[in-house]
């Protein structure tokens, strides 16, 4: 059940970022590799250790990355905190929020989510960013 309320948190924000559905490069920067862990922790309500809102953002993202890795979200581990988050990696994370574990390929992933109807479908490589094409 709590995976279920898990899952419609992150798919409200995979709209807002997704806007009308199908993801485009937006003339908004990307999000970062650090906004997209930030925004996965809070969205889930996985807490964070005391202090960690002390540390550098280096720190603060291996620290995020290491608690998430524990939550079977293992994408941001060993990860550039200031990389791009593109289609690609918002797929492999959904998909491991879903308790997903069977290996799929991207086509496969994106086709299970949408078949679904939990995401539109996008391109591998099209950057995510934080406020979407569309507007709310």
């Amino acid at each position: 059940m709590r995976r279920l309320g898990i899952l419609s948190v992150i798919l409200g924000f995979v709209v807002v970022l997704c806007g009308t559905g199908i993801c485009e490069t937006a003339k908004e920067p990307p999000m970062t590799k650090a906004q997209f862990a930030d925004l996965v922790i809070r969205t889930t309500g996985i807490e964070l250790p005391a202090g960690t809102e002390n540390l550098s953002e280096e720190e603060y993202f291996e620290v995020s990355g290491n608690i998430l890795a524990a939550n079977g979200i293992r994408y941001f581990m060993g990860a550039d905190p200031n990389d791009a988050v593109l289609c690609s990696n918002l797929v492999d994370v959904l998909y491991a929020l879903l308790g997903e574990t069977e290996y799929l390929s991207f086509g496969e992933k994106i086709a299970y989510l949408v078949d679904r109807e939990f995401m539109k479908s996008c391109l591998p490589g099209t950057q995510i960013t934080l406020s979407g094409p569309r507007k709310f």
